[in-house]
């Protein structure tokens, strides 16, 4: 493992368990005393700080990485997840729009990008075998 996936790691774990920690504060906090102005906006917000973060650990992978098929593959894997992620929420927004459909909660998008940026890395590697 090169030093920059464990510098990746590092980030995206503490990426991760801020996401989660925030996520359960806030729902606990808006749960027992809901806030009112731009209190309430502020932690709606802040969740999505760590996932900026997250986002922020891939590119400065991308950065730090010096072995260009490693490189390769996770800018691969990038543009893969974000077409899955588009088509999918595409296609689950014109059921909502015609076909009666729930509609879906825009955090999903976000988690179905990074499992499919997860899942498409493998793919890419057996490409090349």
């Amino acid at each position: 493992m090169s030093t920059a996936n464990r510098r990746y790691a590092f980030r995206a774990a503490v990426a991760l368990i801020a996401y989660v920690a925030a996520t359960v504060a806030v729902h606990t906090m808006v749960q027992s005393n809901p806030p009112e102005g731009g209190m309430k906006w502020a932690l709606a917000l802040a969740p999505a700080v760590p996932v900026l973060g997250l986002f922020g650990a891939v590119a400065l992978y991308l950065v730090e990485e010096t072995d260009e098929f490693a490189r390769m593959v996770i800018a691969r894997a990038l543009i893969g997840a974000a077409g899955v992620s588009l088509v999918a929420a595409t296609v689950w927004d014109s059921l909502v729009a015609y076909g009666d459909a729930p509609p879906m909660r825009p955090f999903l998008i976000v988690t179905l990008f990074f499992v499919a940026f997860g899942l498409i890395q493998p793919l890419v590697r057996l490409g090349y075998r």
